[in-house]
C-alpha cells in the first residue's frame, strides 16, 4: 500500500508540472499571430463608379444629322450632381448659306442654347434620358434672286426667329479612369413651344405672290415643326 501510495503522489507531481509548463509554454494567440487588416474595396472602375469621383465635365459635340443644317456643332459644360444625374449647360451653332425645302438662301444662322439633365437610370452605367429646356435663334437671309424681286431698296433682309421650348432625348456617354469620356445622342428633340416670336418686315416688302408662298412655307416649318438631332457625338474631360 506504502508503495503504491508513493507511485500516485509521484504520478500527480508530474501532471501537475506538466500543466503548469504547458501553461506558461503557450503564447496569447493575439501576442503571436500577426494582426491581418481587412483589405481594401475595390475602386469602382466603371462608368457609373468613375462619374461619382468625378464633379464637372467639359465636352464638344457635333451632330452629322439635324434638322434644317447639318453638322451643328457646340460646347456643354456639365456638374456631376450624383452618379445617376448630370446636369449640364450647352451651346449649338451653325452658319452657312443654304438651301432650305428647296429655297435658297443666303446666310443661314441656327443657335440653340440648353439647360438639360441626363438621367442614368437604375444605377445605368452609360444609358441615359436627356431632358431639358432651349432656347432658339435662327435666322436667314434673302438670296439675291428673291432680293431682285424686291422694289426699291429693302429695308430688311434678314428674317429672324425665336422660341422657348422643351427637348427630350436617348443617349449613351462612356467615362475612363483618364477622365476622357465619349458619348453618342440617339435622339434629341427640341419643341419650339413658347414665346415664339418672329421679325416678318421682310416677308411684308415681297411682291412675288409665288416667292411669298415659298418664304411662308420655310418660315412656318421653322415656326412649328420639332427640330432633331440624330447620332450626335461627343467627346469631353470629367474632373
Amino acid at each position: 500500500m506504502k508503495n503504491r501510495a508513493q507511485i500516485l503522489f509521484i504520478l500527480l507531481i508530474q501532471i501537475l508540472t506538466w500543466s503548469t509548463f504547458a501553461q506558461e509554454g503557450a503564447a496569447p494567440a493575439t501576442a503571436s499571430s500577426p494582426k491581418i487588416e481587412d483589405p481594401q474595396p475595390a475602386l469602382d472602375m466603371t462608368s457609373y463608379g468613375l462619374r461619382s469621383r468625378s464633379r464637372y465635365n467639359l465636352s464638344g459635340h457635333v451632330s452629322p444629322v439635324s434638322t434644317w443644317l447639318p453638322m451643328k456643332m457646340g460646347l456643354a459644360l456639365g456638374w456631376m450632381a450624383s452618379p445617376d444625374w448630370t446636369l449640364e449647360f450647352e451651346w449649338t451653332r451653325k452658319s452657312i448659306s443654304a438651301k432650305i425645302m428647296e429655297v435658297d438662301f443666303g446666310q443661314v444662322v441656327d443657335e440653340r442654347y440648353g439647360f438639360q439633365g441626363r438621367w442614368y437610370l437604375s444605377r445605368s452605367n452609360s444609358f441615359h434620358l436627356v431632358m431639358g429646356i432651349f432656347k432658339t435663334k435662327f435666322s436667314f437671309e434673302l438670296g439675291p434672286s428673291y432680293l431682285a424681286n424686291i422694289p426699291g431698296t429693302p429695308s430688311a433682309t434678314v428674317w429672324k426667329f425665336e422660341s422657348i421650348g422643351p427637348q427630350l432625348g436617348l443617349a449613351n456617354r462612356w467615362q475612363w479612369d483618364s477622365g476622357i469620356t465619349f458619348g453618342v445622342d440617339w435622339l434629341l428633340l427640341y419643341f419650339p413651344a413658347f414665346a415664339k416670336s418672329s421679325d416678318d418686315q421682310l416677308l411684308q416688302q415681297i411682291t412675288s405672290e409665288a416667292d411669298k408662298d415659298d418664304l411662308n412655307r420655310v418660315t412656318s416649318a421653322i415656326k412649328n415643326l420639332p427640330q432633331i438631332d440624330l447620332f450626335r457625338l461627343n467627346l469631353g474631360y470629367s474632373f
